[in-house]
Order: C-alpha cells, then structure tokens, then sequence
C-alpha cells in the first residue's frame, strides 16, 4: 500500500542523509523525528478508517510496519556514537587485561607500578573517548538548535542564533 512507502520514504530521507556521511541524530532531532512518526501513523490511520474491513486490516498493519521501520532506522541513527563509544571503552578494557597479563611476571613493587600503569592508560583511553562522543552530541544538538532558528523572522532568527551560540560557547 502506498501509505506505508510514503510515510517510511519521506521520514527516512528527512533524517538519514545524515547518517549517511557518518554523522549522528542529536537528541532533538531524534526526538523530533519520532514526533514526526508518530504523527504520520496516526494521519495513515485516519486514512485507513474509510476503507472496508480487509482492506483496512490490510492498511492499519502497513501503516504500523511503516512506524516501526521509520522508529527503527531513527533509533540506529541516534545510537550510533554511543555505540562507537561503547566499543572503545571495551577495546580500552582489552588493552588493560593485556597489560595486566604483561604485568603478572613481575614482582613486588614492579608488579603494582605496572599495573597501576595500565589502568592509568585504560582510564585515559575511556576518557578520550567519553570526552569525544560527549562533543559529538554537543555539536549536534548545536546544529540542530540552529536548524530550529532557521524557520523565525530576521530578528528573532538573529537572536535565536545568539542564544544557542552563548549556550553552546561558540
């Protein structure tokens, strides 16, 4: 049924180029593209209740499986940095226990000195990449504060800029 692809289509290009050149969805931006889902399943519902009973079964469900996917793909698109993170913070902690097995054939101080060492590397890595993600999401949320002065007249657009430039320290 056409609802399904139109709704899917239009949402899916609105919030994927993004993710495409490897960027990733603020959380306002995810937020409002899960609005934006949401309000397209209810506007194919409404669609739906003129149809009779089989093919408004037939419409309801295509309207739901268009909501999911478009959730879905949002969903990917909004988890990826934290993903990313996530995986460097693991490869921090493989880092460590490879240290720390170097560290096992030593002895007394050498040993603790060693292992206090790696931990201290691990510690640095997980910050680096907390540190990272957490700019990530700051300049999305920049971008997308941005994108929201773009719809206001001159003047509240000027200052709308202003303000999320002071908020965000740029």
């Amino acid at each position: 049924m056409t609802i399904r692809f139109e709704s899917t289509l239009m949402l899916l290009a609105a919030f994927l180029p993004a993710v495409a050149m490897g960027s990733t969805l603020s959380s306002v931006e995810e937020r409002d593209a899960l609005r934006q889902a949401d309000s397209e399943y209810h506007s194919a519902l409404k669609r739906c209740k003129a149809l009779d009973s089989q093919a408004k079964a037939k419409c309801e469900a295509d309207a739901q499986a268009a909501r999911k996917q478009t959730r879905t793909g949002i969903g990917a698109a909004y988890g990826e940095s934290e993903a990313k993170r996530r995986a460097q913070s693991d490869e921090a902690k493989a880092d460590f226990l490879g240290a720390k097995a170097r560290c096992d054939r030593l002895e007394g101080p050498e040993k603790t000195a060693c292992v206090n060492s790696a931990k201290t590397a691990m510690n640095d890595q997980r910050a680096r990449s907390n540190d990272q993600a957490g700019e990530e999401r700051m300049e999305a949320n920049f971008r997308a504060e941005l994108r929201g002065c773009d719809s206001l007249p001159a003047r509240e657009k000027s200052t709308c800029a202003a303000t999320a430039m002071a908020k965000y320290g740029k």
